[in-house]
């Protein structure tokens, strides 16, 4: 009765693996679930659009993300150019020409409340990365951006 048996040792030892892997995961915190807020400036480009939305885009206006709902920021800068196309001359060759009526919208968006990983800047939740394409709007248009910035607001 009073001798420990193969069990309640196999038990005793399972439950002190389990304390010293809980004390382990405590006190060595992974880098990845350290975390801070940080402000960041987005550059966006748009492109092909038309007079409309180039018209549309205003600096202060608030931009979100249309299809996940969450704003990305605040528009604190707009340029546009005219959209270029790569096309074919008679004698063969490439050149960039304008294209009639369209245009390429450059923004800079000052994003506040970024969290940073050590891997990542997402906004609630969601990664921002450069060469990724997000569905945006204001109050007054819709079109779909590339993300070809991304800067720390000191």
């Amino acid at each position: 009765l009073g001798l420990i048996n193969i069990i309640d040792l196999f038990v005793l030892i399972i439950i002190i693996g389990l304390l010293g892997f809980g004390a382990y995961r405590i006190l060595n915190k992974n880098p990845e679930a350290q975390i801070s807020s940080v402000n960041l400036v987005l550059e966006l480009e748009a492109g092909p659009v038309r007079s409309i939305t180039v018209d549309n885009i205003n600096v202060d206006d608030e931009i979100w993300d249309s299809d996940k709902g969450y704003k990305l920021g605040t528009i604190i800068e707009k340029k546009v150019e005219p959209y270029m196309e790569n096309v074919q001359t008679a004698d063969g060759r490439i050149v960039k020409a304008e294209v009639p009526e369209e245009y390429k919208v450059l923004l800079k968006v000052k994003c506040d409340q970024v969290v940073e990983t050590q891997s990542a800047f997402t906004i609630n939740g969601f990664p921002i990365q450069i060469g990724g394409s997000i569905a945006t709007k204001t109050k007054y248009i819709l079109t779909r951006m590339r993300i070809i910035g991304i800067h720390r607001d000191y």
